[in-house]
C-alpha cells in the first residue's frame, strides 16, 4: 500500500501487517523425568517450566510424539526451534499467534484458515487426551 507523505512530499511504502496463523499452543511442563534414574528436573535444559511453546503441525511420522516448536529460551530470551517430546507440554490449544517472529517460522506450515484451525484444534485435543492417560498410568 503506497501513501503519500504530505510533509515530505514524496511516496512511503507502508509495510504490510502480518497475519496471524492458527497453531497448537503449550506449556512447558514444571517436573520433566530425564536419563536413565527418571530424575526430576524443572522445565528442560532449553525451556523452563511453563514456557509457551508454538507448535508446528505433525512433520514426521512418529505419530506427534516429537515436536517441533519455536519458544523464548531460557537462557538467551530470544525465539529458537527446538524438537521437544509430546508429555513434556502441558495445557496444549489451538490458537492465533500474532507475533511476527513466530507468524514468520510457522507461515509456511500454519495459516489463518478455518482448516488450519480445525487441526490445531484436534492436534491440541489429541495431545491433551494422550498426556492425561500417561498421567493415570
Amino acid at each position: 500500500m503506497e501513501i503519500q507523505n504530505e510533509n515530505l512530499g514524496m511516496s512511503v511504502e507502508r509495510e504490510n501487517k502480518t497475519q496471524p496463523v492458527w497453531c497448537v499452543v503449550a506449556n512447558i511442563a514444571e517436573d520433566i523425568p530425564f536419563g536413565e534414574e527418571h530424575q526430576i528436573k524443572k522445565g528442560t535444559k532449553h525451556f523452563s517450566p511453563g514456557t509457551k511453546v508454538y507448535c508446528y503441525p505433525p512433520l514426521w511420522g512418529d505419530g506427534y510424539e516429537n515436536i517441533k516448536v519455536v519458544a523464548r529460551h531460557r537462557g538467551s530470551k530470544q525465539f529458537v526451534t527446538m524438537v521437544v517430546r509430546d508429555k513434556w507440554l502441558l495445557d496444549c490449544r489451538a490458537k492465533l499467534a500474532y507475533n511476527p517472529h513466530i507468524v514468520h517460522k510457522l507461515r509456511d506450515d500454519w495459516d489463518g484458515s478455518e482448516k488450519s484451525k480445525q487441526l490445531a484444534e484436534e492436534l491440541a485435543h489429541i495431545l491433551n487426551e494422550r498426556n492425561s492417560e500417561k498421567g493415570k498410568q
